[in-house]
């Protein structure tokens, strides 16, 4: 991944690489980039909060232990990250958003 600042047109881009190929990028506004911030240091300020938390104690991996995980992991559903949609540059602004 890649971020590159392009000034003219107010917007940052994220590229997504495959060894040296771009195969796909995201532009995200100058306005829509608070957002991304605040998702982004909230994301570190939980994982900071996490490690904090849990202790650092070397688990001996056996078979059990790996057969247990595989099943775990079939019944039970992942918790998922939280989704925030950023405004388009296209999109007309929200009622919402004017009053603002």
């Amino acid at each position: 991944m890649r971020v590159s600042w392009h000034a003219r047109e107010r917007v940052f881009v994220v590229s997504h690489w495959k060894g040296l190929t771009c195969v796909g990028a995201t532009r995200i506004s100058v306005e829509s980039a608070p957002e991304l911030i605040g998702v982004l240091v909230s994301g570190l300020a939980e994982s900071a909060a996490l490690q904090e938390s849990t202790p650092a104690v070397a688990v001996p991996d056996s078979i059990w232990r790996r057969w247990r995980d595989r099943l775990t992991r079939r019944r039970v559903r992942p918790v998922l990250a939280e989704v925030r949609q950023l405004a388009s540059r296209r999109d007309p602004p929200s009622v919402d958003d004017r009053s603002a």
